[in-house]
C-alpha cells in the first residue's frame, strides 16, 4: 500500500509538473499574440483589463481540459501518459493559437475603423472578449474529447 501511495504520488507529480510547463508556454504563447510588447498582457491583467482576463482565463481553462483529457486517457502507463499529454498539451496550445488568430482576422471589427485588436485588449469590457473565450472553450472541449 505504501508503495502504490508514492507511485500514485510520484506519477501526480510527474503530470503537475509537465502540466505547469504546457499551461505557461500556453500563456506566453498567448502573450506574444497579444499585440504589444511581451510582457504587455501581465500589464493589462494587474491593471484590472477584463477584456485580457477573460480570453486568458478560456485560454488557460481550454488548456487545462486538454490536459486533463489526456491524463486522463493514459494515467496508468507513466511514460506513455507523459508523452501523450506533452504532444496534445502543445498541440491544444498550439491549435488554440491559430483559432485566436482567425477569430481576430476573420471577425467583422477587423473590417471597421477601430479593429479588433484595440477592442478586445481596450480598457473596458467588450462583448467580444467573451466570443473569443468561447470559441476557445469549445475548441478546447472539441479537441479533449478527440483524445477521449
Amino acid at each position: 500500500m505504501i508503495w502504490d501511495t508514492a507511485e500514485a504520488f510520484t506519477h501526480a507529480l510527474c503530470y503537475v509538473i509537465l502540466s505547469g510547463a504546457i499551461l505557461g508556454f500556453g500563456y506566453l504563447t498567448s502573450d506574444i499574440l497579444t499585440p504589444g510588447a511581451l510582457g504587455e498582457k501581465a500589464k493589462h491583467l494587474l491593471n484590472g483589463n477584463p477584456n485580457v482576463a477573460i480570453m486568458t482565463a478560456a485560454h488557460l481553462v481550454s488548456s487545462g481540459v486538454i490536459l486533463l483529457a489526456s491524463v486522463w486517457v493514459t494515467h496508468q502507463e507513466l511514460g506513455k501518459g507523459l508523452l501523450m499529454t506533452g504532444t496534445f498539451g502543445v498541440l491544444g496550445v498550439a491549435l488554440l493559437a491559430v483559432i485566436e488568430l482567425l477569430v481576430v482576422r476573420v471577425t467583422p471589427a477587423a473590417l471597421t475603423d477601430g479593429g479588433v485588436q484595440e477592442r478586445l485588449y481596450g480598457e473596458t469590457f467588450h462583448p467580444l472578449s467573451a466570443v473569443v473565450a468561447t470559441i476557445s472553450v469549445v475548441f478546447g472541449l472539441i479537441i479533449a474529447v478527440s483524445i477521449l
